[in-house]
């Protein structure tokens, strides 16, 4: 074996790591982006109840500032993100990686729960963009 040979040899080896680690890293960065959408979908269904109350309390402050009033989902993501980052693992994840999270979940809350979480029917007020 050649100086060349062994050198192709090795870098072709050391590429193939590179190539090995880069691909575990990306499947446990999705196994987490998976892992923590689960577990915010279900810590809203287990929370509906208790962000049922909270949301109604918000929208109506938003009403007595003369705001109008927020979607029940975006404010039920908005409760839930802050108490399920706290325990759930996100150190291979972006900031990207869990707004986007937070987005599908915000589509699984709505979509799989047609009454909004059992929360008061809330009429959505659109006017200028202020």
């Amino acid at each position: 074996m050649t100086a060349n040979t062994r050198d192709d040899a090795i870098a072709i080896a050391a590429a193939a790591v590179r190539s090995t680690k880069a691909e575990v890293r990306r499947i446990e960065r999705l196994q987490h982006f998976e892992g923590l959408l689960k577990g915010f979908v279900a810590h809203v269904h287990r929370n509906r109840a208790r962000f049922s109350v909270h949301v109604e309390m918000e929208n109506r402050a938003r009403g007595r500032r003369g705001k109008p009033d927020e979607l029940v989902e975006s404010l039920v993501v908005q409760l839930a993100v802050q108490e399920v980052i706290e325990y759930m693992p996100t150190r291979n994840l972006t900031v990207e990686d869990v707004r986007t999270v937070a987005r599908i979940a915000r589509l699984r809350i709505a979509i799989f729960t047609p009454d909004h979480l059992g929360m008061v029917d809330v009429q959505i007020q659109r006017g200028p963009v202020r």
